[in-house]
């Protein structure tokens, strides 16, 4: 197993068959990673693990090397902020092939990085309880250096439908006359100048932009 990372945009070119033949999410969509890391003014740069077997990669985490103000906090009171550079891995970052043995290695590689100074921390968005390497940081760290703030945060998603009444079918009849009403209401104040148009292909998104 061979574990590196890669830091500029560039490189990330050279992962882009494997990285989107694997990304199933919004959040680690390529296009959208690469984004996100040209607009954000805390971003220094991207910071994605790639871990290799038999000479291609096998999974990749998905992160970024960000200036971020951190508040310690006393109960509510939050005293002072400190400039902290961290290694912030995104919701949904974890893809390719991931088991025990890729995750206790990372989580490895993630230390000693940690140790050399390239961060003072790393922080996960959101690892799903079945995660591997959430599991890997239970067993090989210490409550002193690693903080897990666990709780429930469901997350919903929904097929869109051509029909562009299928929305309304999902909503009970009190909140249909309260959009409805809130419908009229726009008309009337701007007479002949509100447009409706229900978009359901992706050609029609850059219309819309």
């Amino acid at each position: 197993m061979i574990i590196k990372t890669l830091k500029t945009l560039p490189e990330l070119e050279t992962l882009r068959p494997y990285w989107e033949k694997w990304q199933n999410h919004v959040n680690n969509d390529f296009g959208q990673f690469k984004l996100i890391c040209q607009l954000r003014e805390e971003i220094e740069s991207p910071f994605v693990v790639v871990i290799e077997q038999n000479n291609r990669p096998h999974a990749l985490m998905l992160g970024r090397i960000e200036h971020i103000q951190f508040a310690p906090a006393i109960g509510y009171l939050k005293p002072l902020k400190i400039c902290s550079k961290v290694i912030t891995v995104i919701h949904q970052g974890l893809i390719g092939e991931w088991d025990n043995e890729t995750s206790t290695e990372v989580f490895r590689y993630l230390w000693k990085l940690l140790g050399e100074g390239l961060a003072e921390a790393v922080q996960f968005h959101y690892l799903p309880e079945s995660s591997e390497l959430l599991s890997a940081m239970s067993l090989n760290s210490s409550s002193l250096y690693c903080e897990m703030n666990t709780g429930l945060f469901p997350h919903w998603e929904m097929t869109l439908s051509e029909n562009a009444d299928f929305l309304m079918s999902k909503v009970g009849s009190k909140q249909r006359s309260k959009f409805r009403k809130g419908l009229r209401e726009l008309e009337m104040a701007f007479p002949d100048k509100v447009s409706w148009q229900w978009l359901s292909h992706f050609d029609d998104i850059s219309g819309l932009f």
